[in-house]
């Protein structure tokens, strides 16, 4: 994975986190202090909370890649293009000024 791709990665997977827990949050989700007496049950809110996001966030994002997808066609002579290009940049020899 290149470094840029890496650092996307980072970010949205803090953002998604941090979204999470707020709506969590907002949905009076109760946690239980460290070292403290545990929690077994949460406010019917917080259910649905987690219940909605653990629903809708894979669907919407699956739509989404879809949609994407439709846009996005390879064929068979996109494909062997793709390849071509992917065998020639392997194939070049690597010089001590490209390196640098």
């Amino acid at each position: 994975m290149s470094g840029f791709a890496n650092l996307v990665n980072q970010i949205s997977q803090g953002l998604g986190l941090g979204l999470a827990m707020f709506i969590l949050g907002f949905a009076g989700f109760k946690e239980s202090p460290a070292g403290g007496q545990l929690i077994l049950v949460q406010p019917d809110s917080a259910v649905l909370a987690i219940q909605l996001i653990m629903s809708f966030t894979p669907l919407i994002f699956l739509g989404i890649g879809s949609i994407v997808s439709l846009f996005y066609r390879i064929d068979a002579k996109e494909q062997q293009k793709i390849k071509e290009q992917i065998t020639a940049l392997d194939t070049e020899p690597v010089s001590a000024e490209s390196l640098s």
